[in-house]
């Protein structure tokens, strides 16, 4: 095997390693000794290619995003399609698809959006950048398929639904807290109806 293929399989190694601990740790519980003991990595392997924990972090962080933002992209042309609510409501649906195809990516997520290190919270920002931007163009060019109400700009939606994005699953916990959700039907079901509620308010109009 030559150098460069090794080199490649010893950071895929580290870098599943990795991702398995802050899947089921957490940031602040996983250490640099615990992913080589559990994970049969050398110490020396280990800080060849990196420094620490934080480095370790970022590098899950950014494959995280870089293969939801592939499959965002995928998936963003059939949505373009359909109805603008339907596409909206949809594409807010996609990101607990993509966390259901990959699990571990879930609590890793979460540490990094909702639970930043404050000293990385920069970096993390940086890297969510392109995926941020994607949702962005993808809200603006919804929203304006659809007829708002004469007092909203089509701008001020687009940053309100981007910002309900990064807290709507923690609302569809509170939303279903007195009913256990159990399986991916039914927490679709409970986000299904929820959206309806962001989107279109719960006050009838005359």
């Amino acid at each position: 095997m030559k150098q460069q293929e090794r080199q490649k399989k010893s950071k895929e190694k580290i870098l599943q390693a990795a991702i398995t601990e802050f899947s089921t740790s957490g940031y602040d519980k996983v250490t640099m000794e615990n992913i080589c003991t559990r994970h049969g990595i050398s110490k020396g392997m280990m800080y060849h290619y990196y420094s620490g924990k934080d480095d370790l972090f970022l590098l899950c962080v950014q494959n995280m995003y870089q293969m939801m933002q592939q499959y965002l992209e995928e998936n963003m042309a059939e949505l373009e399609k359909k109805d603008a609510l339907h596409a909206l409501k949809e594409f807010w649906m996609l990101r607990e698809s993509f966390f259901g195809e990959h699990p571990p990516f879930k609590n890793i997520f979460e540490n990094a959006l909702l639970r930043t290190p404050p000293h990385l919270f920069e970096k993390i920002e940086e890297i969510r950048g392109p995926i941020e931007a994607l949702n962005r163009q993808f809200l603006h060019r919804t929203i304006g398929k659809i007829e708002l109400r004469e007092n909203l700009k089509k701008e001020n939606v687009s940053i309100y639904l981007e910002a309900m994005e990064s807290v709507f699953w923690k609302l569809v916990e509170q939303y279903r807290r007195e009913q256990r959700i159990s399986d991916v039907h039914s927490l679709m079901e409970a986000a299904g109806e929820l959206w309806d509620m962001v989107l279109l308010g719960v006050v009838r109009q005359n």
